[in-house]
């Protein structure tokens, strides 16, 4: 699952159930637009700063969450390191600019 966010979106994240979280990992890269027209030109998901967290949630099961940075961003801000989660709590926040989070979720254990 993937969620584009607008300049105009709020750039705050979610925690989408109860469970325990890996610690933050934060991968290097670049600052493309996040705009869908630049698919065509640099594959965002790959070459920007991205950061992600392994959930091992109650419902779910294990699912990546990660968040990717864009042109205008800054930086990405996740909060605590490791443990106890709870769903809806924050989990971190982009600063100014469009972002994009995408979730991984094994096949048959999300819904839409």
């Amino acid at each position: 699952m993937i969620f584009r966010l607008e300049v105009d979106d709020y750039h705050r994240y979610i925690y989408i159930d109860d469970g325990r979280k890996s610690g933050n990992r934060r991968i290097k890269g670049k600052y493309h637009t996040v705009n869908p027209i630049a698919l065509e030109f640099a594959d965002i998901y790959k070459e920007n700063t991205r950061e992600y967290t392994v959930l091992h949630t109650d419902n779910f099961g294990d699912v990546v969450q990660a968040e990717v940075g864009a042109m205008m961003v800054g930086r990405i801000v996740n909060h605590d390191a490791a443990g106890e989660i709870r769903r809806g709590m924050e989990k971190g926040m982009f600063e100014f600019g469009g972002s994009t989070i995408v979730l991984l979720v094994k096949k048959g254990r999300g819904y839409y």
